[in-house]
């Protein structure tokens, strides 16, 4: 649970996608976000100030919150951040490496490229090949390649394509098979209109 406090003075209890306002004047509010994710998600800054987007008895309303909540809502964020980072690491073995792996091929090839465009370069000073086997990474790690496969899908402009990579993406993150994530990937264009 968070507890935050408005501009006004009013409590602001957040469990879950429950907001609970005890205002002094006209008692206790509630407000239910229609949202999978959490109510502190949904916190936004402006000018320094945080508030939330919600509806009050129905009604569209934004709460502002005190600008000391801040430091409360930024180490909450950060925590939620943190069990959301370890429950993906745990379902999917092997993602950072394969990342970091990928990371380190794409950053080698830059380099490379900058080098030989490089006139006044002599050939000493070229970058150093990286180490890491992506292929052999793969193999050992298939999961972590078909959700980062996802994550590419999700980035798509299009939409079909991009919604295959977001369910491919939670369908591993939720313990799914990799066939069946594959199945997605690779089906995505049926769903398409083609003339």
């Amino acid at each position: 649970m968070l507890e935050l406090k408005t501009v006004t003075g009013n409590k602001v209890e957040i469990k879950g996608n429950e907001i609970v306002i005890n205002d002094s004047i006209s008692g206790v509010i509630k407000d239910l976000f229609v949202n999978k994710r959490n109510a502190p998600n949904k916190i936004k800054m402006l000018g320094g100030i945080g508030y939330l987007r919600a509806s009050v008895n129905g009604k569209p309303a934004d709460i502002w919150l005190d600008d000391k909540n801040i430091e409360v809502i930024e180490k909450h964020k950060n925590e939620k951040r943190k069990e959301e980072e370890e429950k993906l690491l745990n379902a999917i073995p092997g993602l950072r490496i394969l990342e970091s792996a990928y990371q380190n091929q794409e950053k080698y090839f830059n380099e490379f490229s900058a080098a030989m465009e490089d006139e006044y370069n002599d050939g000493i000073s070229m970058p150093s090949k990286p180490t890491e086997d992506i292929d052999e990474l793969v193999a050992k790690y298939p999961k972590a390649s078909v959700y980062l496969e996802a994550k590419g899908y999700e980035n798509s402009s299009n939409f079909r394509k991009a919604s295959a990579g977001r369910e491919a993406k939670e369908l591993l993150e939720n313990g799914g098979t990799i066939e069946d994530a594959k199945a997605i990937l690779k089906n995505w264009i049926n769903d398409c209109y083609i003339d």
